[in-house]
């Protein structure tokens, strides 16, 4: 059905009403009297004015769609009210602690309200098809070829990173940085690889130049950011999707807090992993499609494993890929994989005994438990009481609104039309959320926010893929609008919350009392 275009008044009257009815509340939150640090109370008086200025424009957006597409999309209104409960409990933040995933909402303070609201005439029918043909016809211009095009993209991602890099340091952060300056590598042996990268690099660039091992690691995760970027962008064409999912799938990966933050020169092993993550993925979905390339995914899945052992709870995803694949065929696929695995763990690990341990397997093997058994780690796994505790349940809702507010939103939408065009491959995409999910579960945080935040950051690039693949893969996609519809409003909706995370890690210093 063709939509209406409408006429100019009743598409920009009613909003430009309202939007400029919300900025004048907009400037009297800005009086820093008001604010609730200033322990003047009758500011809770403003919340429901708030709150009442986010129906009324849910109203009036859901109006607005329904009137654009020539009927009333669930979808649509679903991802509408979605974006406004989002919001109140984002304004909630001010008012109680236990809302941290909001931290960065609370930090920008007056700056907040402009951008929301900005981010919701863009989710307006008049504003956003404007906004989403320049869009189009920039990148129309853009005549080189992807040869040319992808080291011009690298550099532009890294040159965003590194300007915008984020200043937080945990005291994980800080024993990385000294670490990196000592030669005890190989002690650390749930990120093996990643620590020897971080102290190979320091030893042959600080030859060259007066480095500190601080800015090798920045420079590191800034590098596997924009690798990670554009592997994901890789692995949407190899999916074959339709032009327009594939720019639904840039949006949603853009607005997920979780993964942005890590690409701006966070100091921490997850920049590497979530690159080396990318990569296996990318050699997922190209066998997925044509049904080659085992050997390139075991070889993948081995050097990311390599990097944080974090990766074994995805092994039963990637041992169950061939059979996804090709069914009964996949079984001799399966071996290669697994052969291909195998034979890169016992080289690297065999090597490191030899090397680093003297030949001594014993002394290997007490390092080994030491890890997983002495210190703070020896409680790695939450106790079974506290499994289900309201405050942890809380912690984690918490924790999966900052790593993945997109997915979040969509998780609905996704698994009902998962279930209604049911695909092998989703098989596969939804094992790994799953089961990198049940290690979010299972797994204990104790630090918490803002040390442990990253703790399970790759969960925020899965939720994408996850998210992409069964929402967005259908060959019908062209013809259901609704569902690309959704996935820009729902990008459109996450935006703020992520600019706002990324503006919290970027001009808020953290330094753990070690420092």
């Amino acid at each position: 059905m063709k939509p209406r275009d409408g006429g100019p008044a009743p598409r920009w009257a009613a909003p430009a009403f309202f939007f400029f009815f919300a900025y004048f509340f907009i400037l009297v939150w800005n009086d820093r009297s008001l604010h609730p640090a200033a322990g003047y109370q009758p500011v809770l008086l403003l919340y429901p004015a708030f709150l009442l200025v986010d129906v009324l424009l849910t109203v009036i957006l859901v109006w607005a769609w329904s009137r654009r597409l020539d009927r009333a999309d669930s979808r649509v209104a679903y991802v509408l009210i979605a974006a406004m409960l989002l919001h109140m409990i984002a304004w909630a933040h001010l008012f109680s602690d236990h809302f941290w995933a909001f931290r960065g909402v609370g930090f920008l303070g007056g700056f907040f309200p402009p951008l929301w609201f900005g981010c919701l005439a863009l989710m307006h029918p008049a504003y956003a098809r404007p906004f989403v043909q320049r869009i189009s016809r920039a990148g129309e211009r853009i005549r080189l070829s992807p040869r040319a095009l992808t080291p011009i993209a690298a550099a532009a991602l890294i040159a965003l990173f590194w300007t915008l890099r984020s200043h937080h340091i945990t005291r994980d952060g800080v024993d990385w940085i000294q670490r990196t300056a000592q030669p005890v590598w190989h002690l650390y042996l749930r990120e093996p690889l990643t620590i020897g990268l971080y102290r190979w690099t320091w030893l042959a660039v600080k030859r060259i130049a007066p480095v500190t091992p601080y800015d090798v690691i920045a420079a590191l995760s800034v590098a596997a950011g924009a690798w990670a970027c554009l592997m994901y962008w890789f692995t949407l064409r190899r999916m074959a999707l339709s032009p327009r999912a594939c720019a639904a799938g840039v949006m949603l990966a853009a607005t997920t807090g979780g993964w942005m933050i890590l690409n701006f020169g966070h100091i921490e092993v997850y920049p590497v992993l979530v690159a080396g993550l990318m990569t296996a993925f990318y050699f997922a979905a190209r066998y997925l499609r044509d049904g080659r390339g085992a050997l390139a995914v075991g070889a993948a899945l081995s050097v990311v494993f390599l990097l944080h052992l974090s990766t074994g709870w995805l092994l039963p995803a990637f041992i169950a890929l061939p059979f996804i694949a090709r069914g009964r065929e996949g079984c001799r696929d399966a071996l290669v994989l697994a052969g291909v695995f195998a034979a890169i763990q016992l080289a690297f690990w065999g090597a490191l005994i030899v090397f680093a341990y003297g030949a001594d397997l014993s002394r290997f093997l007490a390092r080994l438990y030491e890890t997983f058994h002495v210190g703070p780690d020896r409680a790695m796994f939450a106790s079974r009481l506290i499994l289900l505790h309201p405050w942890r349940l809380m912690d984690l809702a918490n924790e999966y609104v900052y790593l993945m507010t997109p997915a979040l939103i969509l998780l609905p939408l996704t698994i009902r039309r998962a279930m209604r065009r049911p695909r092998r491959q989703h098989l596969f995409w939804a094992l790994c959320f799953v089961m990198y999910g049940a290690y979010s579960f299972f797994w204990n945080a104790d630090r918490g926010f803002p040390e442990d935040w990253d703790l399970f950051s790759p969960l925020a690039m899965i939720s994408v893929l996850f998210t992409v693949n069964l929402l967005l893969s259908d060959d019908d996609l062209s013809e259901d609008r609704g569902v690309l519809i959704a996935a820009y409003l729902t990008a459109m909706a996450s935006a703020p919350l992520a600019i706002a995370q990324i503006a919290y890690h970027h001009f808020v210093s953290f330094r753990p009392p070690a420092m």
